[in-house]
């Protein structure tokens, strides 16, 4: 589903596909991944993650939106698909030059689907850099076309943040974004302990750098 996103964003910036043979297809805790990655011209770096479990068992997707050329948050959607059940997670991170928050749309489409089961997000260290109007929704397959009217909804919010945001210094605001990605590989989180642990420092460092979160 969330392919659909980058092909959107296609439409309003110039993506270049990067290359990346080493991290393109790999396996890590039984998952197979596979991984694609974008410049941005005017965004930033763009990044989606695909990854199944033998048999079906379990499917994932992560996009992840890392601007770097305007001053927006960064942004990460994962779609989860197990045991009959669909989690829905986004989360924004303050990674402004400025600090200026705009959530008021977002937590608007927050209030609009809060009927949908609502997960509880785990307290962790970048709580103060993760906006409260980020989300966790686990449904049923039944509710799988709210699911993706609630992702679709707050994706298009969020280029209307893109669209709205000034450009910025292109340092100034990479400085800003590593302070969320050297967090994890320092502090850990759900899907990077995953890899620290397989991978070792060195080489999930290079993974998050040059593909990820670039």
């Amino acid at each position: 589903m969330l392919e659909k996103y980058v092909e959107e964003l296609a439409q309003s910036y110039d993506l270049k596909e990067k290359e990346n043979e080493e991290f393109s297809s790999f396996k890590v805790s039984g998952m197979n991944f596979d991984v694609r990655a974008y410049e941005a011209l005017f965004l930033g770096n763009v990044s989606l993650m695909k990854a199944k479990m033998p048999l079906g068992l379990m499917e994932m997707e992560t996009l992840i939106i890392n601007p770097f050329e305007l001053d927006a948050p960064l942004l990460s959607i994962d779609l989860i698909k197990a045991m009959g059940k669909i989690t829905l997670f986004i989360e924004q991170y303050d990674t402004l030059v400025q600090g200026d928050r705009k959530e008021q749309a977002f937590l608007a489409i927050k209030k609009k689907y809060e009927d949908l089961n609502e997960e509880t997000i785990k307290p962790n260290w970048y709580d103060e850099l993760r906006y409260s109007s980020s989300l966790k929704k686990k449904v049923s397959k039944k509710e799988a076309a709210r699911i993706e009217a609630l992702a679709d909804e707050y994706f298009e919010t969020y280029l209307d943040v893109c669209r709205d945001a000034r450009v910025c210094d292109y340092d100034e605001k990479k400085a800003k974004a590593d302070v969320y990605r050297d967090g994890l590989l320092n502090n850990g989180g759900p899907a990077t302990d995953t890899f620290l642990k397989a991978w070792g420092r060195e080489k999930s460092e290079k993974f998050f750098k040059e593909v990820l979160f670039g």
